[in-house]
């Protein structure tokens, strides 16, 4: 990029952090009528254009048709539900007054408003659910909060076309164009100068951990700091009882296999380490290794390819670590890798890191060692736990503990195909994300974007809304 195209992206950014910022008051003052609208007319043109989003997503990601249906689905569905629990001004917990001593305590109200402009970054793995319309995008809309959105550069073209369809709806329905604005320029630099703007309130990332945490210094070395929402990632460790693999042993490695090479093993809650004991560690192995498909799967960018391998190869060159499936890449497809090794490799990062692909590295351990071996992966997205009615007993004191680690806990099950309902938490303590209380999907999503107010003694009807769109 030249100087002058660079001069001209960075004014592109700034002139759309002016623009959120004016649509605020807009924002702030409509109804929860009016914002639900503006995100249902949003789903139905979605809907209404779903043929030609799933033919320009497949191509670009090498997704399956079958699979961007079905995320279209998501991102439809999960506009619709936010629309539903949109902010209002008018709800309160409320403190009556009360005489103490003779002297009368007001009344307080307890509230909350929006921060104002929300800076977006799409991820590539979900290029609908997570992009330019997804759970960020809707969530902080919900909220009352203008967004800026910068696309992700891998996916020029989709982002184009839903930049289109934001550009059309919130003109229809009576927006400023303020209130949604889709970036032209995806790089690196833009991202930062988004960050950086003194109009941008808050901003919601899905990536890199290296990216996430660049976000959040940045953010955070402003003159005023904003929050960062960043999700960077997870191993989604699989905790195996002994109970529950003398009993169930193959069902969970196909379940297992499955999980960890759907989309190519693309998703922030693949199980990419898996704890068994010692004893049917070996007998284990063998049977994920043959649950396993096998096939070599395109991933959404070459240098992710690239980046899988170079990553399992790394691993697999440690000692004492035992290649059960090599991983393998021609050009963009890759195909699974699994490997498998004792507790003490866990002090190599290239072990306990996310590994972005099809692959998952088996700990042998027992059930004592799972206090370290948690410690030692820090926090995350997910923890499973595959254990039989005879484990509960010994579980139970250690459930807390174990949450400790974890925005979702899952008992017999898999991290993928997460549910998007109001008791879902997609979150994490860190390095997972930087906000280990909030989650990037369900209802709760929208409470990143709201900040607590408390309103003393104020007469009825002042902080009432209005159609800001019928004035």
């Amino acid at each position: 990029m030249s100087a002058d195209e660079g001069q001209r992206f960075h004014a592109e950014v700034a002139r759309a952090c002016e623009e959120a910022h004016r649509a605020a008051s807009f924002m702030r003052s409509s109804t929860p009528s009016f914002r639900a609208d503006l995100l249902s007319a949003l789903a139905n043109r979605v809907a209404d254009r779903a043929g030609e989003l799933v033919a320009v997503v497949a191509d670009e990601t090498q997704l399956s048709p079958g699979r961007v249906e079905s995320e279209i689905g998501r991102t439809t569905g999960q506009l619709r539900l936010l629309g539903a629990h949109t902010w209002d001004a008018s709800a309160f917990e409320t403190d009556p007054p009360v005489v103490s001593n003779g002297v009368t305590q007001p009344e307080l109200q307890l509230g909350s408003i929006p921060l104002g402009p929300v800076a977006v970054f799409p991820a590539s793995n979900f290029p609908m659910a997570f992009g330019v319309l997804g759970g960020d995008t809707a969530s902080a809309l919900a909220a009352g909060c203008p967004v800026v959105i910068k696309p992700h550069p891998a996916q020029p073209a989709t982002s184009a076309l839903l930049a289109d369809i934001v550009h059309d709806v919130v003109a229809a329905v009576g927006c400023p164009a303020g209130v949604a604005a889709v970036l032209e320029d995806s790089s690196v630099s833009a991202g930062l100068a988004l960050v950086a703007d003194s109009y941008i309130k808050a901003a919601g990332f899905t990536g890199s951990h290296h990216a996430g945490r660049s976000l959040f210094d940045l953010a955070a070395a402003r003159v005023e700091p904003i929050p960062v929402y960043a999700e960077m990632g997870s191993v989604n460790p699989v905790l195996v009882t002994r109970a529950a693999t003398a009993e169930r042993l193959g069902s969970i490695a196909e379940e297992l296999a499955a999980s960890i090479e759907g989309s190519a093993g693309q998703f922030c809650t693949k199980p990419g380490v898996v704890v068994v004991s010692s004893a049917h560690a070996e007998q284990f192995t063998a049977a994920l290794v043959g649950a396993m498909a096998g096939a070599s799967q395109p991933m959404l960018t070459s240098q992710m390819a690239e980046n899988f391998e170079e990553t399992a190869r790394e691993a697999a060159e440690l000692d004492a670590v035992i290649v059960e499936l090599p991983p393998q890449r021609d050009g963009r497809c890759v195909t699974p890798a699994v490997l498998r090794t004792s507790l003490d490799q866990l002090q190599h990062a290239v072990v306990r890191a996310e590994n972005f692909g099809p692959s998952a590295v088996l700990i042998e351990a027992d059930q004592a060692d799972w206090p370290q071996v948690l410690d030692m992966l820090g926090g995350q997205l997910t923890i499973t736990i595959h254990g039989q009615p005879s484990d509960i007993e010994t579980l139970r004191p250690t459930m807390f503990d174990v949450a400790q680690y974890a925005g979702r806990v899952i008992w017999n099950g898999v991290p993928t195909g997460v549910r998007v309902s109001p008791a879902q938490q997609h979150g994490g303590p860190y390095p997972a994300t930087t906000a280990s209380w909030s989650t990037s999907v369900g209802v709760h999503a929208i409470d990143r974007w709201l900040r607590p107010v408390a309103w003393q003694s104020l007469p009825g009807g002042l902080l009432s809304s209005a159609d800001p769109a019928a004035s």
